[in-house]
């Protein structure tokens, strides 16, 4: 059979089909790799493709579960427990762990030195292998956690093994400068990019810091780590070192750095192309069409009204469209329109008030929009809309448009990116979205 693959659950998203086709190009090789996502419980019955192939990934929830399957180990997954890369040889598979390598090599290529004052926030699989480094490189390490429990677990773990003395904190009590902060929690991870594990100032006291996270390619961390003129480092580079150390193991291929940095800098590119929209949500009056216009206006990007899209294509008001065919008629116009939305880029749409209370119309957007909840109280949306024609508006007494108000807030909390104050100005509103949107830096994308 032969070939490579990434075995993991779920694998939508994964990236590593581009980085390794990449590094086989550097190689001068035509091999080939796949994904191949398979249920948890099935993972013992794949064992015999997995031995017919030259070399395979592994991601979650595969890291630990495919040990009792190796006929070997390396000390690098000995060490953490935890495999990521396996090379077969006549049947035989060795596991190995590359996340480290590809952790110290980043490190190395920003020149981040591992002997100081080191925060590693979160304790799951990958902040434990970041703890442990640090700590075998020297680091007076402190662990910033929300569940102190968890927390305190890993400080003894590595005291126990290492013989070192390591504090805990939770996240938000942190307050004082580290030489190096790490954050390995998904906190800033698409679709939540507009959050950071840690509190601004800590971030600007820092001497480095090193986000795990690769989408986006510049988190709210980083954009604080930026903005405060912190040297930083983003996921995808270490990404891309741990696959080319596995193609170390499997070919003993050497890669220069500068290779590498190109390398990132593609699929940088490749990450940034596919960052496409800002959605507005909110009730009906919270002003998502009046900030969408000044919003597009100040990022330079397109403005579509979902509504105003459905009634050019049927020629008649959307409020003729409900009196005529009823509203689960209108329902499947408006999620063909969002389906059409997730083939276009680079725009700010305002949506209808119910589209995002709709699971098919959310999971129907791409991962990569960003999706801003306009929030604003009911007395403001219920001033501005009380005269309109609307089928549900006139149809409705006030109470029951307050139900429905809290009703759609909770969907729209869920659906989206983060939150924005809409009792502000609609410059203001608008001036904290772009500016969100520039932290992120999709523009150059």
């Amino acid at each position: 059979m032969g070939g490579y693959r990434l075995i993991g659950h779920p694998l939508g998203h994964s990236m590593s089909p581009q980085i390794h086709e990449r590094l086989f190009a550097l190689e001068g090789r035509t091999d080939s790799y796949s994904l191949f996502p398979f249920p948890p419980d099935k993972l013992e019955t794949q064992v015999p493709i997995l031995r017919g192939l030259e070399g395979f990934n592994i991601t979650i929830p595969y890291k630990q579960a495919i040990l009792p399957f190796l006929d070997s180990l390396d000390d690098s997954a000995a060490l953490y427990g935890a495999v990521n890369t396996v090379r077969v040889q006549d049947g035989r598979m060795t596991g190995y762990n590359t996340d480290c390598d590809g952790f110290l090599r980043t490190m190395q290529a920003h020149g981040f030195s591992l002997k100081t004052s080191v925060c590693v926030a979160g304790a799951g699989g990958v902040g434990r292998m970041f703890a442990i480094e640090a700590v075998r490189q020297g680091a007076e390490l402190t662990i910033a956690v929300r569940d102190l429990s968890k927390g305190q677990a890993l400080a003894r773990e590595i005291s126990e093994r290492f013989g070192c003395s390591v504090q805990v904190s939770t996240l938000d009590a942190l307050d004082r400068p580290f030489g190096l902060i790490i954050n390995a929690t998904p906190v800033g991870m698409s679709p939540q990019t507009g959050v950071s594990p840690l509190p601004g100032p800590v971030t600007a006291r820092a001497g480095a810091v090193f986000d795990c996270i690769y989408n986006p390619r510049e988190t709210r961390l980083l954009c604080d780590a930026r903005k405060a003129g912190v040297p930083f480092a983003g996921g995808m580079e270490m990404l891309v070192w741990q696959a080319a150390v596995a193609h170390e193991i499997w070919h003993g291929s050497q890669f220069l750095p500068a290779q590498i940095d190109l390398l990132v800098d593609e699929m940088t590119g490749k990450r940034g192309k596919q960052m496409r929209n800002i959605i507005l949500c909110g009730f009906m009056g919270c002003g998502k069409t009046t900030v969408g216009q000044h919003l597009a206006r100040l990022t330079g990007l397109s403005y579509v009204d979902l509504d105003a899209e459905i009634e050019f294509e049927q020629g008649v008001p959307i409020p003729e469209i409900f009196a005529a065919q009823g509203e689960p008629y209108f329902r499947d116009l408006e999620h063909q329109a969002v389906k059409r939305l997730a083939g276009r880029s680079r725009c700010v749409v305002s949506t209808g008030g119910g589209a995002l209370t709709f699971r098919r119309n959310i999971d129907a957007l791409s991962r990569e929009d960003l999706v801003v909840f306009l929030d604003a109280a009911f007395p403001i949306c219920y001033q501005r809309i009380r005269w309109s024609d609307r089928p549900i508006v006139q149809s409705s007494t006030p109470e029951e448009l307050y139900a429905l108000f809290e009703a759609r807030r909770t969907c729209y909390l869920e659906a989206s990116s983060f939150t924005v104050d809409a009792s502000q100005t609609v410059a203001q509103i608008a001036g904290e979205i772009a500016a969100r949107y520039r932290c992120m830096d999709w523009e150059k994308a």
